[in-house]
């Protein structure tokens, strides 16, 4: 399941940032997942929710963006 890795990753990254910070609680996560990285939202949600029980993140609320993705040519642009 790609979307559970990414979303491990995802959640690691803010624990450790809001560790650095000193943070007891982390209330909001705001995400922009690109259309051509084949992310299926809801399984990031579903993830998200089992990974952030029992830790700092608990109860936060995932807030997530799609955006288009862009393809150019490096030879013609």
């Amino acid at each position: 399941m790609h979307e559970f890795s990414m979303t491990t990753q995802i959640v690691e990254n803010v624990l450790r940032e809001a560790e650095k910070h000193n943070a007891k609680k982390v209330t909001e996560v705001h995400l922009i997942i690109g259309k051509l990285t084949f992310l299926e939202v809801e399984q990031v949600r579903f993830s998200y929710n089992i990974l952030v029980d029992g830790t700092i993140m608990e109860g936060s609320k995932l807030y997530i963006e799609e955006k288009n993705g862009v393809v150019k040519c490096s030879i013609c642009g």
